[in-house]
């Protein structure tokens, strides 16, 4: 073997041994976490980011771990942001970790790791919610998505697809003929396509969670805005879905969210009755 080749082999091991003996392992909701630097620290706490996906809070004076939150795939870091809540009383502001996708935001307490909402007082002034908290059931992986804002299909448009000939067909309609398409095994699992029509700079679309409530599987989706750096620009965003396969009844949910910040607001907008109903 050739041996600069046998050196940066070396290296790459020893870069990945070192940084495995580095991290530390954090248990979150029966999972072992790998966490290594910090990706925020500040006001006495360290956020960690582990996986992109799950947010572990951490009291830096004592070194113990906190609450840990996952949040999901697509969301970023923004930083620590300081709200200063309308009661007269208050005299420092509320230190939250601030997250965003696109043109969506969430907000975390940085001390107990709670999320918290934006809303209006009676008498018309913004302040802080508590979240409303989960929705019923057990959450459902999304397996694989494919995600973007160019399709060929102009109108809102939902699909539950369980065989490959609908697979096909769907995709075809999607990106034109000729156009190879990821390959699923139909024997094993399902998908979904959601197609927004025509929309103003998003990105695509994003399953925020599947739960499984017992009798059906409720789907949370919305859709990636962005501020784009120019002109507006118009799109047709769409997201194919992979998921575990079920017979229960499968029901969509977009969000229709008024207030950035502000709580989840779902509305239904289709729902696939089980086989053999």
């Amino acid at each position: 073997m050739n041996p600069w080749l046998c050196r940066l082999l070396l290296v790459i091991v020893l870069t990945v041994f070192t940084s495995e003996a580095r991290a530390e392992w954090v248990t979150c909701q029966g999972r072992q976490l790998a966490v290594d630097q910090p990706a925020l620290t500040g006001f006495g706490s360290e956020v960690y980011f582990p996986s992109a996906n799950t947010l572990v809070f951490r009291d830096a004076a004592t070194r113990e771990w906190g609450t840990c939150v996952p949040v999901g795939f697509g969301w970023t870091i923004d930083g620590f942001w300081s709200f200063h809540p309308p009661d007269a009383e208050a005299e420092k502001g509320v230190i939250l970790l601030k997250m965003s996708a696109g043109g969506d935001f969430r907000y975390f307490e940085i001390n107990s790791g709670r999320e918290l909402y934006f809303g209006y007082t009676e008498d018309g002034k913004l302040d802080l919610q508590d979240n409303p908290g989960l929705v019923p059931g057990t959450p459902v992986p999304v397996l694989q998505d494919w995600v973007g804002g160019a399709s060929l299909i102009t109108q809102p448009e939902y699909h539950f697809i369980t065989d490959q000939e609908t697979w096909s067909a769907v995709w075809t309609r999607h990106q034109g003929k000729n156009i190879s398409f990821p390959w699923i095994d139909f024997q094993m699992h399902n998908a979904l396509a959601i197609f927004a029509g025509e929309q103003i700079n998003s990105l695509g679309i994003k399953i925020k969670e599947i739960r499984d409530t017992g009798e059906a599987w409720e789907v949370y989706f919305y859709s990636v805005v962005t501020k784009p750096a120019g002109p507006n620009a118009s799109v047709r965003p769409y997201g194919f879905f992979m998921i575990p396969q079920t017979k229960k009844k499968i029901i969509l949910k977009e969000s229709v969210q008024s207030l950035t910040g502000g709580p989840p607001q779902w509305r239904v907008v289709k729902e696939f009755l089980p086989a053999g109903t």
